[in-house]
């Protein structure tokens, strides 16, 4: 039976031209709804494109659902997905209602809503920050009678560390005014500030069986925003925080009901304890996907594809495992971008897979809060994920961006 892959939006880091070329690779028609066709063409291979049914709409007048029923019908087998934030809880809904294979929408749920998250699992063996949920200045300062400075500030449905800002001090407050200038609540978590480094576990989870992946590192920018500059795979810590990592990555997966998908769950690593911070219902931003697929030398993308169809089982052989690392280039300031240089060099630096754009010359570089803007990613590999991360910032110091 000829099968069918219905995608709802991409995402603009290049994981979801990965996944139609992952499922192109398998021979699978691609059905592309979206409201952003200009970035799509833009960044999108013409000889990829032109196989590709692409559907333009309004999602102002239109939802998933009803797209979703313009296509299906019985000669043919469909899949549904999505990378996108603001649309992966409602794909949880239609491929629930059509029994699809995605993840469940009581999942989508709690990741997607920071507040939500941390209530469900403030009663659990699972230790996180302390918060406080903000929707008014009034809210904010009765939150300053329970946390103490510095803390952290952040959307309860952001992502990306977009919007995400430490508060030192009362003079720091001020940053946060946006949110309470519009007609609309202002949703925050204001959490308290923990010391440590920031990790991420990676899962695939098919049929209710969890496969932990490996746990990704990050090197992050300097405050008061957290903007990644590099993250490596796959990272083992000490035998007590690695286990906690691993332990708690299934509880959570288990209590949220979690059937089918990757998990990209975020913690703090503290002195001798592990700290929940952020639960992702979706393969890690960035170009994570591409390390773990060179690094666990399985292409994930079409492992994602095989099983959004049917349930197949795989054994990873982390006998055979190589370090991977990224490191992220920004612009040094906001601007039409006119020249990106350095980029043949930084390709033939020793231990470089790939040197990957993420803009172009022409195109606006955003002032560098959050990891949104980045201009050029570095692939590296390396015996450690330590050298592999200093090869891959090695050779992106030969990169230089110039704005007008």
């Amino acid at each position: 039976m000829k099968k069918n892959l219905v995608l709802i939006e991409t995402l603009h880091t290049g994981s979801g031209l990965e996944i139609i070329k992952a499922a192109k690779n398998k021979g699978i028609k691609i059905h592309f709804i979206t409201a952003e066709y200009s970035w799509f063409e833009n960044n999108c291979p013409a000889e990829l494109a032109e196989e590709i049914n692409i559907i333009l709409v309004d999602w102002e007048k239109t939802s998933v659902r009803e797209e979703y029923l313009k296509l299906i019908h019985g000669k043919e087998k469909f899949a549904l997905f999505t990378q996108r934030d603001a649309f992966v809880e409602a794909v949880a809904e239609v491929a629930e209602e059509f029994k699809l294979n995605f993840t469940s929408s009581k999942a989508m749920k709690i990741a997607r809503n920071k507040e939500k998250m941390r209530e469900y699992f403030s009663h659990t063996l699972i230790p996180s920050p302390k918060y406080c949920y903000v929707n008014s200045k009034e809210d904010l300062l009765q939150s300053l009678t329970s946390l103490v400075f510095p803390l952290i500030a952040k959307p309860t449905k952001g992502s990306g560390s977009k919007d995400v800002i430490i508060i030192h001090n009362e003079t720091d407050l001020s940053m946060l005014d946006k949110f309470f200038n519009k007609e609309t609540a202002a949703n925050l978590l204001l959490e308290e500030f923990k010391l440590g480094r920031v990790v991420s576990v990676e899962s695939f989870t098919n049929n209710g069986k969890h496969h932990i992946l490996g746990v990704t590192n990050r090197l992050m920018g300097s405050h008061p925003y957290f903007v990644e500059l590099g993250y490596a795979f796959p990272c083992h810590y000490e035998n007590t925080l690695q286990t906690k990592l691993e332990e708690y990555t299934k509880y959570i997966l288990d209590k949220t009901e979690y059937k089918f998908g990757f998990s990209h769950i975020e913690y703090i690593l503290g002195q001798d304890e592990v700290y929940l911070v952020e639960i992702n219902a979706r393969l890690g931003g960035a170009q994570l996907g591409k390390l773990m697929s060179h690094s666990l030398n399985l292409n994930i993308y079409e492992l994602l594809i095989e099983n959004l169809f049917e349930f197949k089982e795989f054994e990873l052989d982390f006998n055979n495992i190589q370090a991977t690392a990224g490191y992220i280039v920004y612009s040094q300031k906001p601007g039409v971008i006119d020249s990106i240089k350095g980029i043949d060099l930084a390709s033939k630096f020793p231990n470089v897979l790939e040197v990957i754009l993420g803009l172009k010359i022409g195109d606006y570089a955003k002032e560098t809060n959050d990891m949104m803007g980045h201009v050029v990613q570095v692939i590296a590999t390396g015996n450690t994920t330590e050298n592999a991360l200093i090869s891959a910032h090695s050779a992106a110091t030969y990169i230089i961006i110039t704005v007008k």
